[in-house]
């Protein structure tokens, strides 16, 4: 591991910023348009962004690359510039780190899932899948991040798959795997947190996470059943509880900050390591959980 982020294991918690996307998508900044679109059209909402959850309490901040593969990339008009996009994500990040002069936050870049299911369910074989999880990996690291996520994953091949490819290109970066259990206890493809401990403990990934998913009371006992599973550091990053859909038909979640906060005892408690928000959750979450921490 960096000895930078040796350093800040030492004092866990450790905060992590809140969701992405869907902070954007309440400001109005995406109109319709995929994110790493916008990260040129439109920088400052991202830097501003990143600056209010560091300002909140944030001591790792996520790139926005959960698209930025050359797979999720390859049928859209950033097909030919994977390499420019995820620069670009680093790039605002440290610009963000280095407005809010707090120099001692982290740059996790985030590598969400390929996007296309593999042979023999899908027709995207583990060799494209590996090249694709490289080539991202290999920029990341190169533009200076101090840690890599794998997020939301849901296969447990994928994510095997992309941690020999991170792993090929560096033995030694900080490494987290995490999954999202949208079925509640299980992910899309039926894998549960008990199986993934099971696959990736004897792995050299140094944190197992558990990100996104559905209601809060699911991941709190997938946090806890994950904790019963594995020795290594755990991410909890849930969503701000079930989302619903508003009047005019756009996406709210239904736990406020305070709410939020006042379960992060628990969720520490029950062993997390790291902790966040995923969709739904606004720098106002982070504050209130930073806030409950310092108690």
């Amino acid at each position: 591991m960096t000895n930078t982020f040796e350093k800040l294991k030492q004092n866990t918690p450790i905060l992590l910023d809140g969701g992405t996307n869907s902070n954007l998508r309440l400001r109005k900044v995406l109109d319709g348009k995929p994110a790493e679109q916008v990260l040129f059209e439109n920088p400052a909402p991202f830097v501003q962004l990143q600056k209010e959850f560091i300002e909140a309490g944030a001591q790792i901040i996520l790139t926005t690359t959960f698209n930025a593969s050359p797979l999720r990339l390859e049928h859209t008009n950033l097909r030919f510039l994977p390499e420019e996009v995820n620069q670009q994500a680093v790039k605002l990040a440290q610009q963000a780190i280095a407005e809010s002069n707090h120099p001692d936050v982290l740059i996790a870049g985030t590598m969400g899932p390929c996007g296309q299911m593999l042979t023999p369910d899908g027709n995207t074989s583990p060799q494209v899948c590996l090249a694709s999880y490289r080539e991202q990996a290999q920029t990341l690291i190169e533009s200076g991040v101090d840690l890599l996520m794998l997020e939301s994953q849901f296969d447990l091949k994928e994510a095997q798959i992309a941690v020999m490819a991170i792993r090929e290109i560096d033995s030694h970066i900080p490494l987290i795997v995490s999954f999202s259990y949208d079925l509640g206890n299980k992910t899309i493809l039926g894998l549960t947190p008990q199986k993934m401990a099971q696959t990736f403990n004897p792995m050299p990934i140094d944190i197992l996470g558990i990100n996104c998913g559905k209601s809060l009371e699911e991941n709190y006992q997938n946090l806890v059943t994950l904790r019963e599973q594995t020795d290594k550091l755990i991410l909890f990053k849930p969503n701000a509880g079930l989302p619903q859909t508003t009047p005019h038909w756009e996406t709210d979640f239904e736990t406020s900050p305070q709410e939020f906060a006042a379960q992060a005892p628990q969720w520490l408690a029950a062993g997390a390591d790291l902790i966040g928000g995923c969709c739904g959750t606004t720098p106002e979450h982070i504050q209130a959980i930073a806030a409950q921490i310092k108690k």
